[in-house]
Protein backbone atom coordinates (compact mmCIF):
# COMPACT_ATOMS: atom_id res chain seq x y z
CA UNK A 1 0.00 0.00 0.00
CA UNK A 2 2.78 2.40 0.93
CA UNK A 3 4.57 1.58 -2.31
CA UNK A 4 1.56 2.59 -4.44
CA UNK A 5 1.41 5.99 -2.69
CA UNK A 6 5.07 6.60 -3.41
CA UNK A 7 4.62 5.57 -7.05
CA UNK A 8 1.57 7.83 -7.38
CA UNK A 9 3.54 10.73 -5.87
CA UNK A 10 6.39 10.23 -8.33
CA UNK A 11 3.99 10.16 -11.29
CA UNK A 12 2.30 13.38 -10.11
CA UNK A 13 5.65 15.14 -9.75
CA UNK A 14 6.80 14.02 -13.20
CA UNK A 15 3.55 15.17 -14.81
CA UNK A 16 3.77 18.57 -13.14
CA UNK A 17 7.34 19.00 -14.43
CA UNK A 18 6.23 18.11 -17.96
CA UNK A 19 3.45 20.70 -17.81
CA UNK A 20 5.90 23.42 -16.77
CA UNK A 21 8.26 22.51 -19.61
CA UNK A 22 5.49 22.56 -22.20
CA UNK A 23 4.46 26.05 -21.11
CA UNK A 24 7.83 27.54 -22.05
CA UNK A 25 6.73 28.22 -25.62
CA UNK A 26 3.85 30.52 -24.88
CA UNK A 27 0.89 31.29 -27.09
CA UNK A 28 0.22 34.98 -27.51
CA UNK A 29 -3.20 36.09 -28.68
CA UNK A 30 -3.74 34.82 -32.21
CA UNK A 31 -0.30 33.28 -32.72
CA UNK A 32 2.64 31.57 -31.09
CA UNK A 33 6.37 31.01 -31.53
CA UNK A 34 8.57 27.92 -31.51
CA UNK A 35 12.33 27.92 -30.96
CA UNK A 36 14.17 24.90 -32.32
CA UNK A 37 17.78 23.86 -31.75
CA UNK A 38 19.57 20.53 -31.49
CA UNK A 39 22.04 18.99 -29.08
CA UNK A 40 24.48 18.55 -31.97
CA UNK A 41 24.40 22.26 -32.83
CA UNK A 42 22.98 24.21 -29.85
CA UNK A 43 24.11 27.54 -31.28
CA UNK A 44 22.11 27.10 -34.47
CA UNK A 45 18.56 28.22 -33.77
CA UNK A 46 15.43 28.23 -35.90
CA UNK A 47 12.62 30.51 -34.72
CA UNK A 48 9.20 29.97 -36.25
CA UNK A 49 6.07 32.06 -35.79
CA UNK A 50 2.61 30.67 -36.39
CA UNK A 51 -0.78 32.28 -36.82
CA UNK A 52 -3.98 30.88 -35.41
CA UNK A 53 -4.68 27.46 -36.95
CA UNK A 54 -0.95 26.55 -36.98
CA UNK A 55 -0.25 28.52 -40.17
CA UNK A 56 3.46 29.30 -40.53
CA UNK A 57 3.89 33.05 -41.03
CA UNK A 58 7.62 33.58 -40.47
CA UNK A 59 10.83 31.61 -40.00
CA UNK A 60 14.33 32.79 -39.14
CA UNK A 61 17.57 30.78 -38.96
CA UNK A 62 20.24 32.14 -36.60
CA UNK A 63 23.80 30.84 -36.22
CA UNK A 64 26.14 31.33 -33.30
CA UNK A 65 23.26 32.19 -30.97
CA UNK A 66 21.82 30.43 -27.93
CA UNK A 67 18.33 31.28 -26.72
CA UNK A 68 17.26 30.60 -23.16
CA UNK A 69 13.49 30.48 -23.51
CA UNK A 70 13.11 30.12 -19.76
CA UNK A 71 14.28 33.74 -19.47
CA UNK A 72 11.45 36.26 -19.16
CA UNK A 73 13.25 38.84 -21.30
CA UNK A 74 13.79 36.29 -24.08
CA UNK A 75 10.11 35.36 -24.07
CA UNK A 76 9.14 39.06 -24.20
CA UNK A 77 11.43 39.68 -27.17
CA UNK A 78 9.99 36.63 -28.94
CA UNK A 79 6.45 37.86 -28.21
CA UNK A 80 7.33 41.26 -29.70
CA UNK A 81 8.96 39.57 -32.69
CA UNK A 82 5.72 37.62 -33.13
CA UNK A 83 3.84 40.90 -33.39
CA UNK A 84 6.35 42.12 -35.99
CA UNK A 85 5.97 38.88 -37.95
CA UNK A 86 2.18 39.15 -37.82
CA UNK A 87 2.35 42.71 -39.17
CA UNK A 88 4.67 41.62 -42.01
CA UNK A 89 2.41 38.66 -42.77
CA UNK A 90 -0.65 40.94 -42.94
CA UNK A 91 1.08 42.95 -45.68
CA UNK A 92 2.21 40.02 -47.84
CA UNK A 93 -0.21 37.21 -46.86
CA UNK A 94 2.58 34.66 -47.37
CA UNK A 95 5.16 33.08 -45.10
CA UNK A 96 8.36 35.09 -44.94
CA UNK A 97 11.82 33.86 -44.09
CA UNK A 98 15.03 35.36 -42.68
CA UNK A 99 14.11 39.05 -42.78
CA UNK A 100 15.98 39.81 -39.55
CA UNK A 101 12.94 40.44 -37.35
CA UNK A 102 14.24 38.28 -34.49
CA UNK A 103 17.85 39.40 -34.91
CA UNK A 104 16.77 43.04 -34.64
CA UNK A 105 14.86 42.42 -31.37
CA UNK A 106 17.80 40.56 -29.84
CA UNK A 107 20.48 42.93 -31.13
CA UNK A 108 22.09 40.11 -33.12
CA UNK A 109 24.50 40.96 -35.91
CA UNK A 110 22.75 40.37 -39.27
CA UNK A 111 25.77 38.25 -40.31
CA UNK A 112 24.45 35.58 -37.94
CA UNK A 113 21.30 35.07 -40.01
CA UNK A 114 21.49 32.06 -42.30
CA UNK A 115 19.74 33.48 -45.33
CA UNK A 116 17.51 30.98 -47.04
CA UNK A 117 19.26 31.35 -50.40
CA UNK A 118 22.50 30.10 -48.80
CA UNK A 119 20.96 26.80 -47.70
Amino acid sequence: MKRSYILTGIVVILLSLMVQTAGAQAKTGDGFWVVESSLAAPQDVIVRFYEQGNVLIYEEHLTGVRMDISSRSTRRKLDRSLLDAQAAWQESKRALQDRGLVAARFGIDPKNISWSNQR
